[in-house]
């Protein structure tokens, strides 16, 4: 396999070494072109996903332009990160000094069997695990797209650099329990609080790269399944805290969820009673956005009540949690 080494610049780099040579979808190169520098960096307002620009390991790109006399396209070329921290392709690439503008589309986490409706289709499967863990990244999916793009030349030897921000692209919902003060520390602790779990919505999708901006949404007649989120923090009673509070979170694809057909539900077990939540009203998830549901719990009659809050965005690209 051949490798182009990558240079690591402001937050994550890659560069794309030059040469002559067709690539592994049988892509005609041009015995003239320019290296080619890209820079990766993946959106941080505020918490919206799991990937974050250091942690990011991998991610698919694709390219394509063509003029009279020379044709660019490299589809669903991986990027991987190494030890060392630099990026190496999966293929040697180069952009022909004949092209002037190409359309570029790039996602992560990498996925090789997206290859074929990438190139004919612009769509990518897309899914969230049912049980997720601070260690699986893989409930993430960024994206990025650029129709018509001029790479920038940036030093004497006309070496080109292209820019790509990732976005997130799937919903988050954030999940707090506060237990009222009736609630002792030998009455709750972390290992007690069992099969937590959040239902009611549609586990796979779609990323629709045809649209202006990607456009991630359900998979047509997918049905709703359970997830089990992760536990992000507990918090005992204390001299500081009057309340026992337990904190969850989990990334679901973007989605409207309806009271009549299956309400979004959240439910755990405490000892021998389980507490419900459901949803009284539809719930919309936005795409890149999250979402907090606070659930006070109380010990008489095992009642748990609290309702979703959205996002809401102010100024500076910065989103806060509406009180």
């Amino acid at each position: 396999m051949k490798h182009t080494r990558l240079i690591a610049i402001a937050a994550l780099g890659l560069l794309l070494m030059a040469s002559c040579s067709t690539d592994d979808g049988g892509n005609p190169t041009s015995a003239m072109g320019e290296d080619i520098q890209v820079t990766t960096h993946v959106s941080d307002v505020v918490t919206r996903g799991i990937f974050e620009t250091a942690t990011l390991q991998n991610f698919g790109i694709c390219i394509e332009g063509k003029d009279d006399v020379a044709s660019l396209l490299y589809n669903n070329v991986k990027m991987a990160k190494e030890d060392d921290g630099k990026w190496a392709s999966s293929v040697e690439m180069i952009w022909p000094s004949a092209i002037p503008t190409a359309d570029i589309i790039a996602y992560a986490p990498y996925q090789a069997e997206a290859t074929r409706d990438l190139a004919s289709k612009k769509l990518i499967p897309v899914s969230v695990k049912s049980v997720q863990t601070k260690e699986d990244k893989s409930s993430d999916f960024l994206v990025f797209k650029a129709n018509g793009y001029s790479p920038t030349s940036i030093d004497e030897n006309n070496t080109k650099r292209i820019d790509i921000n990732f976005d997130h692209a799937m919903s988050q919902l954030f999940v707090t329990f506060n237990f009222s003060s009736e609630f002792t520390n030998a009455d709750v602790d972390l290992s007690k609080i069992e099969d937590v779990a959040v239902d009611g919505s549609v586990l796979d999708g779609i990323c629709d790269f045809t649209q202006e901006k990607p456009i991630v949404g359900v998979k047509p007649e997918s049905s709703a399944e359970r997830i089990t989120p992760e536990q992000d923090s507990f918090q005992e009673k204390d001299e500081h805290h009057a309340n026992i509070i337990a904190r969850y979170s989990c990334l679901l694809i973007p989605q409207s969820i309806a009271v009549v057909d299956k309400p979004l539900t959240v439910s755990f077990r405490l000892g021998s009673t389980t507490y419900t939540w459901k949803s009284a009203a539809d719930i919309t998830l936005d795409q890149g956005k999250f979402y907090t549901l606070s659930l006070n719990i109380k010990k008489q009659n095992a009642v748990m009540e609290g309702n979703i809050k959205p996002w809401e965005e102010v100024s500076n690209d910065k989103e806060q949690i509406i009180d």
